[in-house]
């Protein structure tokens, strides 16, 4: 349970929907947050059934009742301005969380997301291997923020070194204490560094993208 941001959830789902009540108890706020469930349009049976014991489920955590709708995919550029009327209307951050197996309703689902231009924590499912990237983080890759150059040549260097003291940082850089740290709280709000004891910097897996 997340206090303070409210989010309002975006799942793809298709038959599996076992990862929805654990997800909602970690980052969802009960009373609070809306849940939207997505799913290609006709919904089949088994899906039918294992969405019905959701919402039981979702509804005796205390949360709202979740919307659903069924996405067509005939005209691809219709079903991205169908999603787009349910998302841009939306108040709350948004969370969005893909793992229905259906390449398209998922691809198109994260396109029209993007295009609404919200901020958004992004989830990718795929069994029990799965990817979370915090809004802060997709900003940067969409390139809707900027990073210092001072932070970009520490966390070039750190991942040249694959990790690096505080202190070998400064005498690579001649950077004082105070604006390498400075740099590296950036860094660290942006998912790009790991900041552990005794000051060793590590940069993370999403560090390697830039």
């Amino acid at each position: 349970m997340v206090y303070g941001l409210v989010y309002s959830f975006i799942f793809t789902l298709s038959n599996r929907v076992d990862h929805v009540p654990g997800i909602l108890n970690k980052h969802g706020s009960p009373g609070r947050s809306r849940i939207y469930l997505l799913y290609e349009r006709p919904i089949t049976p088994p899906a039918r059934y294992s969405l019905n014991h959701l919402i039981g489920d979702v509804t005796s955590m205390g949360f709202p009742e979740p919307v659903v709708h069924e996405i067509g995919f005939g005209n691809i550029v219709m079903s991205i301005g169908y999603l787009l009327n349910i998302i841009v209307p939306i108040k709350d951050e948004l969370f969005l969380v893909v793992g229905s197996d259906n390449s398209v309703l998922d691809t198109i689902t994260l396109l029209s997301v993007v295009l609404s231009r919200k901020k958004f924590e992004y989830m990718a499912l795929h069994g029990h291997i799965g990817v979370h990237l915090v809004s802060k983080t997709i900003d940067l890759l969409l390139g809707r923020v900027k990073i210092p150059g001072g932070a970009w040549r520490i966390l070039d260097f750190v991942k040249r070194c694959n990790g690096a003291t505080i202190k070998e940082i400064m005498e690579e850089l001649g950077y004082n204490e105070a604006t390498v740290r400075k740099y590296l709280n950036i860094l660290k709000t942006y998912n790009l560094v790991k900041i552990h004891r005794g000051g060793h910097v590590i940069p993370t897996q999403i560090a390697r993208l830039f």
